[in-house]
């Protein structure tokens, strides 16, 4: 008696806890007609906390349940980045190694990558994440031999820059590693040994559990269900809030080589972040945030402290990131970073722009294009254009651009520079374009 009242008073307490994130995520639901969330916030190998919100479908109104199998998004690539570094520990794949040695049908510099270029996002590889395809598991080899080297925008090793197409050629290549599909080396070597049941990369699997239907602007049911089994392994895991909570516990917990899941491999320029192994790192923190059309999902860990929240919608481009960071800053405030000294402004000369100027693009939408507009130098943000100024510290500023508000040029050929780098993306400038 004494334990269950114990329980219950712990249960009671934690539900006190979380009192103003629940109101905060019953709120943008509304505001922004999400029909289903799921949430899961875990400490020292327990969960805390977890709760769902609102409906699998907004048609049926069946109700989500912290047991619901919502599509991940981006934060399925740790469990694609956790089966290589595993089957590279039990030496049955290197990742220093090109990818050529596993798939020789690579063309040129495509098969000189390495899968720890492909799972750190410095292979150079031009971004795109087609949400709807064929759905026979021989798309992934089908996909990938389908490329050539014109993938590629940037030397390997040269720089980071996001790239999901980085993880469908990794997945591939462990495909042609193990001689398996790849849903069946996910399943084999990372899902089953964490002990979770319901966690799939296939549709077809995870249709026969409760699963939650993607929904698009004003939360309508997406239809047909969007699927690319061309590619699966960068994002579209089916999983439950409390299957990614006994993942992302045994994540924080990883010993050995497996460890070094849990380590940043490269920074990101200019955002005060860094990535490594499918995770994105800051300060003290290792997070995530995904999304596949009709979905989205996020997760937050502070592994020192053992303590971490995941989240996940059946909203198209929703992610929560947000509700994940303030779950674990609940139980770990976190005090505001100071703000470095802003540097101060750079004069830049008519011949110094027009060298700046041109037509930098990774993969449509991805691109832009700098050029000298009533004497300034100006970046355009889709049909808008907005002044820019060079900073001290060689990085620019173009207020009001979204995501090119902050960007910064590298390489050269000649005077000319060879990339714009903006957010998490490398764009290359096209040669002989003004």
């Amino acid at each position: 008696m004494k334990i269950a009242l114990a329980l219950l008073a712990a249960l009671v307490a934690a539900a006190q806890t979380f009192d103003a994130l629940d109101r905060d995520i019953e709120r943008t639901m509304k505001a922004q007609s999400i029909p289903g969330v799921s949430l899961a916030v875990f400490q020292d190998g327990k969960v805390l906390y977890s709760k769902a919100y609102g409906v699998a479908s907004a048609e049926t109104g069946a109700p989500v349940t912290t047991e619901t199998l919502f599509r991940l998004g981006s934060t399925a690539k740790i469990f694609t980045a956790s089966a290589a570094m595993k089957l590279a520990l039990e030496g049955k794949i290197r990742l220093d190694q090109p990818v050529s040695a596993y798939a020789p049908e690579l063309p040129g510099r495509l098969g000189a990558v390495t899968l720890s270029h492909l799972l750190n996002m410095t292979a150079g590889l031009r971004d795109d994440a087609p949400m709807d395809g064929p759905h026979d598991e021989t798309a992934l080899a089908a996909n990938v031999r389908s490329w050539s080297e014109d993938r590629l925008l940037a030397e390997p090793g040269q720089f980071f820059s996001y790239a999901n197409p980085a993880y469908v050629l990794a997945g591939y290549v462990l495909e042609r590693a193990t001689g398996k599909k790849f849903a069946d080396v996910i399943d084999e070597v990372v899902v089953k040994p964490a002990g979770l049941e319901r966690t799939t990369f296939r549709p077809f699997v995870a249709v026969t559990y409760p699963f939650a239907l993607g929904h698009g602007p004003g939360g309508k049911v997406l239809r047909p269900f969007p699927d690319h089994a061309g590619s699966w392994p960068p994002g579209s895991l089916f999983s439950s809030a409390s299957e990614m909570a006994r993942f992302l516990m045994g994540v924080m917990n990883l010993e050995g080589g497996m460890a070094k899941l849990r380590e940043k491999q490269v920074e990101i320029p200019g955002m005060g972040r860094a990535y490594g192994w499918g995770s994105m790192f800051a300060g003290e923190a290792m997070f995530l945030p995904g999304g596949r059309a009709g979905f989205g999902s996020a997760y937050y860990l502070l592994p020192n402290r053992k303590t971490g929240a995941v989240v996940m919608t059946n909203m198209h481009a929703v992610n929560f990131l947000w509700a994940a960071r303030q779950a674990v800053h609940t139980i770990f405030p976190q005090p505001e970073p100071a703000k470095p000294a802003a540097p101060s402004e750079v004069e830049m000369t008519t011949e110094e722009m027009e060298r700046y100027a041109g037509v930098y693009r990774n993969q449509p939408p991805i691109q832009t294009e700098l050029a000298v507009r009533e004497g300034k130098l100006q970046i355009r943000g889709g049909s808008r254009w907005f002044p820019v100024a060079k900073l001290s510290d060689g990085s620019f500023r173009a207020p009001g651009a979204g995501q090119l508000q902050s960007f910064r040029l590298a390489g050269s050929s000649g005077v000319k520079p060879d990339f714009l780098l903006a957010e998490a993306w490398a764009l290359a400038r096209e040669k002989g374009v003004q």
